[in-house]
């Protein structure tokens, strides 16, 4: 029997899957390409699932906005062109949940 909490059938499910669908490669690429689309004023939401997506999307924000405090790279991110150019702010540092 399983105490309180996921069952470990669950967590090696979502590992597989993220693997499999490379999910955090795409996710690293995906965010500069949406950078790039938005429109003078525009915002970009992203709505992340789990720890390591939510990692990667503050961490490429970070790196676009300069917040040379808190801006590393870990082995998900990737270069985005002139992330001194001042063009993005953040909204907000904190997550906003439900």
């Amino acid at each position: 029997r399983f105490s309180k909490g996921i069952h470990p059938s669950t967590l090696t499910f979502q590992a597989l899957r993220i693997a499999v669908n490379r999910e955090l490669h795409v996710l690293t690429h995906v965010l500069p390409q949406a950078m790039d689309l938005l429109a003078p004023g525009g915002r970009l939401a992203v709505i992340s699932f789990h720890s390591l997506e939510d990692r990667i999307v503050k961490q490429t924000f970070r790196d676009v906005v300069g917040d040379e405090d808190k801006a590393h790279k870990n082995k998900y991110a990737q270069e985005i062109a002139d992330p001194q150019s001042g063009s993005f702010r953040l909204v907000t540092k904190r997550p906003i949940t439900a």
